[in-house]
């Protein structure tokens, strides 16, 4: 029996004052053991409450993109994905693309790293 999604949910506050402790603090915890890391694998949905291409967004899906580049890895639904893609990316398929190949060898590296192969 497959456990249900973990929703995140960011706040229109939380975008326009750039507070991105709160939310980094969850994505982390998620990978704070191996147990962890294999429990919550396409798992998470993000609730966010701004569009995709409010300014305010790209500003906070990029600094926690820096921090924590594993989206492709843990976020359960195509939606959630695609949104992080365009808050960072624009609407620009090739660029989106990018995007994503470059979080799977992101997963990648940190699986080998942490031996999670």
């Amino acid at each position: 029996m497959s456990k249900p999604p973990v929703s995140i949910v960011i706040s229109a506050d939380q975008i326009r004052a750039q507070e991105t402790d709160s939310v980094l603090r969850l994505l982390v915890a998620v990978t704070a053991s191996a147990e962890s890391i294999v429990d919550h694998r396409k798992r998470i949905n993000l609730r966010v409450g701004l569009p995709s291409s409010d300014t305010d967004v790209a500003k906070f899906f990029t600094g926690l993109n820096r921090l924590w580049p594993l989206w492709t890895y843990f976020l359960a639904d195509p939606e959630s994905l695609d949104f992080v893609a365009t808050a960072i990316c624009g609407s620009n398929p090739i660029a989106k693309k990018t995007f994503i190949a470059d979080g799977e060898k992101a997963v990648s590296m940190w699986m080998s790293t942490y031996d999670l192969a």
